[in-house]
C-alpha cells in the first residue's frame, strides 16, 4: 500500500525517525502487506484511516471504501507480495514511509510488477494510522509471453484535433517494462512513459505532458495480434481533473 504527502506544508523539515518508530512503522507496513495478501480485509481496514485514499499508479484516486471492495473481490489471486527498501521519517505525530512493493498474481493472466510507494501516517489515540497513499509503477515484470514489445505506429484523435501516434515498449536491463510515445499534429512532442502496467493484453501507462508541466497523459490500450487500440486522457496533475480525451490506434512496425 502507499500514501501521498499532503501534510508537508504544516510540518518541520524531515528527519530520519528514531529506532523505535522505525521498527514500529516497518512492522506496520509488513502487516499491511500480509493482511492484504491473505484477504484479511477487516484487519487491513483497521490500520487505514476513514479518510484515507490512494493515488493509484494510473492516476486514479481510490478511497478506502472502494479499496475494501477490491480486497474482498480481487481480480486475481495474489501469489507473492513483498515490500522492502523502507525509509521512515517522523514529523511529530505524523510520519512518512517510502518503499518498494513487488508482487505477482495467478489466474488466467498472471502479472508480476514492482512499484514505489509513499505512505503518510498520523498518530491518533496512541496508535498509527495511514491517512494517504501514492504509488508509482516501476514497470510490468510479467513473463515475456504476456507483454507485447516493439513499436506501434498509427494515429490519434480527440479534442478537435488529431495526428500521428507512435508507441514503443521495451525491457530495461533489469527486465522491467518501459517505453515512450511520439506524437505529431497539434501538439507535437515526444515523451517517456513514467509508469506501465499490464493486465494480460491490456495496458495502462502514464507520461508527463511536455507542453504543460502541470499536466500528464494516461493512456490505455488493448493489444490484438499486431494491432492495438486505446484511449488517452489529459489530466491536471494536482487535482486529477480531466481536461481532454480521445482515442488512438496503431499497427506494429516491421511485421
Amino acid at each position: 500500500m502507499s500514501m501521498i504527502l499532503a501534510l508537508a506544508l504544516t510540518m518541520s523539515q524531515p528527519a530520519p525517525a528514531g529506532g523505535d518508530v522505525t521498527r514500529e512503522l516497518t512492522q506496520f507496513e509488513q502487516r499491511l502487506a500480509a493482511t492484504w495478501k491473505k484477504g484479511d480485509c477487516a484487519a487491513w481496514g483497521e490500520m487505514i484511516a476513514p479518510e484515507w485514499s490512494v493515488t493509484h499508479l494510473t492516476g486514479e484516486v481510490i478511497p478506502k471504501t472502494r479499496a475494501l471492495e477490491m480486497c474482498r473481490t480481487p481480480d486475481a489471486p495474489i501469489e507473492t507480495l513483498e515490500i522492502d527498501d523502507l525509509l521512515v521519517r517522523r514529523f511529530g505525530d505524523a510520519a512518512v514511509v517510502t518503499g518498494r512493493t513487488r508482487f505477482a498474481t495467478g489466474g488466467a493472466a498472471p502479472i508480476r510488477m514492482a512499484l514505489r510507494f509513499t505512505d503518510v501516517f498520523v498518530r491518533r489515540g496512541g496508535r498509527w494510522q495511514v491517512v494517504a497513499s501514492q504509488s508509482t509503477g516501476l514497470g510490468s515484470q510479467a513473463p515475456p509471453s504476456e507483454v507485447p514489445l516493439g513499436t506501434w505506429s498509427g494515429n490519434w484523435d480527440g479534442a478537435g484535433s488529431g495526428g500521428g501516434f507512435e508507441l514503443t515498449l521495451a525491457r530495461d536491463k533489469d527486465g522491467a517494462i518501459g517505453g515512450s510515445v511520439s506524437v505529431t499534429g497539434e501538439p507535437t512532442y515526444q515523451a517517456t512513459l513514467k509508469s506501465v502496467a499490464f493486465d494480460g493484453r491490456k495496458m495502462t501507462a502514464k507520461y508527463d505532458f511536455p507542453p504543460d508541466e502541470a499536466a500528464e497523459v494516461v493512456i490505455s490500450a488493448s493489444f490484438d495480434g499486431d494491432n492495438v487500440t486505446g484511449t488517452w486522457s489529459l489530466r491536471e496533475k494536482a487535482s486529477g481533473s480531466e481536461a481532454a480525451t480521445g482515442g488512438w490506434k496503431a499497427a506494429k512496425k516491421g511485421r
